[in-house]
Formats: structure tokens, sequence, C-alpha cells
């Protein structure tokens, strides 16, 4: 176990470094300059979120499998039926969008921001915005990274995968918001044990926030305050709701998956030195 997870750690390091190396061809290549088009400006930015993401995860799975190491099972609690997994997942995604609306009133900065409300951009931003966010970053850093990093303990896997997570958004105003978007996630994902609960939570959550900007938009700031508040005040009575039924059949969290190897053991060179880019990065 200690040199799968030696090893594991590796790769992750690996796979990230290629992300932040697509992350730098993006800035260099995607510009006005050699793009002049701005429709082909949109679809290269929008591929390039795609490669961002997928090529790390393609990259990871590869070296795993190519290391011999067996796909790792999550421990299946008692309670994971469907009905239990989809009010966890609800529970979680109203938890990460309150928390959203108001960091983003506290750190303005944090906020998104989108371009164009025609037929085009909202198309381009959905892909590049929701979808592709939804659904890579889900299965690189739950399905893969975490799941990866049971080999420490459940608690490691989503303190671990989460900082990670907020890392790899490369945003000094963005990471604490980052983070505990993938602690929650990370928590979705090992008591329901498939990611598609939270590429489920991801998608609403991400999609809900565009919509909201765009509705902003076109409303008074009385009446959008208004209508967030509204929305805020219901997302709570129906987490709330939701965690009132589950939490009494919630089991105790589960500490070690798949084993218990020491935390140091995920301190590698290579991992040292991603997380050290990373941070820099998120200062620049």
């Amino acid at each position: 176990m200690v040199i799968r997870a030696k090893r594991t750690s590796e790769h992750i390091a690996l796979a990230l470094f290629m992300g932040i190396l697509l992350y730098f061809a993006h800035s260099f290549l995607v510009t006005e300059k050699l793009i002049p088009n701005d429709i082909l400006r949109s679809i290269a930015s929008a591929a390039f979120s795609v490669l961002r993401l997928g090529v790390p995860a393609l990259m990871l799975g590869l070296m795993q499998k190519r290391a011999g190491f067996k796909e790792l099972e999550l421990k299946k609690n008692p309670e994971g039926s469907a009905k239990y997994n989809v009010t966890l997942a609800f529970g979680g995604f109203a938890v990460i969008f309150v928390f959203g609306l108001m960091y983003s009133a506290a750190f303005p900065m944090a906020a998104a921001s989108f371009a164009g409300d025609d037929a085009f951009s909202v198309a381009i931003t959905v892909i590049n915005s929701v979808l592709v966010p939804a659904v890579f970053e889900e299965y690189l850093y739950r399905r893969l990274i975490c799941k990866e990093l049971t080999l420490h303990g459940g608690a490691f896997a989503v303190i671990i995968s989460a900082l990670l997570f907020g890392l790899a958004h490369f945003s000094f105003y963005t990471f604490p918001y980052a983070f505990v978007c993938g602690l929650i996630l990370g928590f979705v994902y090992l008591k329901t044990g498939s990611a598609k609960y939270t590429a489920a939570v991801h998608f609403a959550n991400n999609l809900l926030s565009y919509v909201l900007s765009l509705v902003g938009t076109k409303m008074e700031k009385l009446d959008y305050t208004n209508l967030v508040m509204l929305l805020t005040i219901a997302l709570c009575v129906m987490a709330l709701g939701a965690f009132y039924t589950i939490i009494p059949n919630m089991k105790k969290f589960a500490f070690c998956e798949n084993g218990n190897v020491a935390s140091s053991v995920f301190l590698t060179f290579s991992m040292v030195v991603y997380i050290a880019c990373a941070v820099l990065m998120n200062f620049i």
C-alpha cells in the first residue's frame, strides 16, 4: 500500500503539472492577436477547457493502469439508496450555492464574469463554464484523485482532493470558495460512492449561478437583491429539510476507506514541487 501511495502521489502531481502546461498554452495561444475572430477564439477556449481537464485525467488513469494498480473500491454504505443519495446531493448543492452567494457578496472580485448574452455566447458559456467543469473536474478530482487518496483514509482524501481542486483554479480570491466546494463535493462523493451525484451538484450550481448572472443584468438592483434573498431562504429551508431526513440514518464518516497509509507518504518530491508551483500561480 505504501508503494502504491507514493507512486499515486507522483502520478497525480505529473498529471496536474500537465494541466498547468495546458493552462499556459491556453494563455499564449488563445489571444486576439493569434485568433482575431471572436467566435473561433471562443471555440478554441472551450477546446482548451476540455484539454486542461481531460488530458490530466487520461494521464492519471493510464499511469495507474500501467503501474498495475487495480481500481480501488469504496465501501458501500448501508444507507446508500438512490433516495438517500439524491437527498444528500441536494443538501450539498444547497450549501454550496448559498455559500457561493455569500462569498461573492463579501468578495465581489471572486465572482465569475460572463461576456455576452446572445445565443452563441450563452451556448459557449454553458459548455465552457457549466458542463465541462461539472463532468471533467468531478471525474478528475473526485472519481480519480479523491478515490485514490482513500489509501490514506476518507477524511484525508476529502481534504487533500479539495486542496488540489482549490489550487487548480489559480486564483487567490477564488481558492477559499473552491476549497470549501471541494470539501462538500468530496464528502458527497465518498458517502454516495458515485461521481454522478457530485457532477449533478456541480452542474446545477454552475448553471444556476450563470442563470442568476444573466437575470441580474435584466433586473433592477433592488429587485435582484430581493430575488437572491428569497432564493437563499428557500434553499436553506429545503436543505434543512433534506438533512433532517438523512442525518438520523447517517453513520459516522469513514476515516479509513481503503487503508491507513501515513499522510506523510503523500508528500513526494513531485507533489511538493507541484503544490509550491500551484500556490505561486494563485498569487500571480
